[in-house]
């Protein structure tokens, strides 16, 4: 196992289904975290932009992050979009969960929907720069389309979102 401040790695020997074995790196084993989408009443979606350092570009993204021990999934949600984004919402619906990349991590994304938004001030972190701009659906598709969002988290919200909304 290696440990530094804000991560651990595992370096697992697993035994597979052959019978080989193999050494499995893993980043985390139970990790809990939220993706929220906010969607206005007119239909449009926040997305945020900010600058991610492992792929060196200011990409689209989703608004989310950790959730802290002792805190629900649907806190977390809430206290995400409203450092994150400066809104609130009044109504949060669990779209789903999904794992964010189970070949490395265990860690569990709780999807919401967040509606009825209240504008106010953000509250990002020190080493979060964060854009957010409303988009409309249509423009959402053409972006994942045209490879402009490639975050996986908010193509994941948002398809289940539009799935769910048929």
């Amino acid at each position: 196992m290696f440990k530094s401040r804000n991560f651990t790695l595992y370096d697992d020997l697993v035994k597979l289904p052959n019978g080989k074995e193999y050494h499995y790196y893993v980043s985390s084993k139970k990790g809990r975290a939220v993706t929220v989408l906010p969607i206005d009443e007119k239909g449009c979606v926040l997305i945020s932009k900010e600058f991610r350092y492992p792929v060196n570009e200011v990409i689209y993204q989703s608004v989310g992050g950790g959730i802290e021990k002792g805190e629900t999934p649907r806190r977390a949600a809430e206290r995400e979009l409203q450092e994150e984004t400066g809104y609130q919402a009044n109504k949060f619906t669990l779209l789903g969960t999904i794992y964010g990349n189970p070949g490395r991590s265990g860690t569990v994304f709780y999807m919401y929907l967040a509606t009825t938004l209240m504008s106010g001030k953000a509250r990002p972190e020190d080493v979060e720069f964060i854009e957010n701009e409303f988009v409309t659906p249509k423009r959402v598709d053409k972006m994942i389309k045209t490879g402009v969002i490639k975050e996986p988290f908010f193509i994941a919200a948002w398809t289940l979102y539009k799935l769910k909304k048929k």
